[in-house]
């Protein structure tokens, strides 16, 4: 017990006690929520912008189909080591990430 708490009724000393073992749980419970109210935002931002970035893909998968512009595409990938294919295929990918990447520095700096 320290000095400023025996100086207290013993009465007052527990409702202390008590408040402040209460305000700790509610300031844990307060953090889990934000938490949880955080990766729930995200996981609706990542989503709605996944969801953006298929419908541009799936649009230029479309245009490439065209012979002019399917000889472009595969032109950028015709000379990559081992495989064109494994190429293509991370490159993509890559350009997705690097994407996301971005989204996420823009969440974190409170960009829309």
């Amino acid at each position: 017990m320290s000095q400023e708490t025996r100086d207290l009724p013993t009465e007052l000393v527990e409702r202390v006690r008590r408040l402040s073992d209460e305000t700790l749980v509610l300031a844990l419970e307060a953090y889990r929520e934000g938490r949880r109210a955080g990766a729930a935002r995200l996981r609706s931002e990542l989503t709605e912008y996944l969801e953006q970035v298929f419908a541009e893909l799936d649009s230029s998968f479309e245009e490439a189909k065209e012979p002019e512009s399917m000889g472009r595409v595969e032109d950028g990938y015709a000379t990559a080591s081992p495989s064109p294919i494994v190429a293509a295929h991370f490159g993509g990918a890559g350009d997705v990430l690097a994407r996301v990447r971005m989204r996420l520095d823009e969440l974190a700096k409170g960009e829309r």
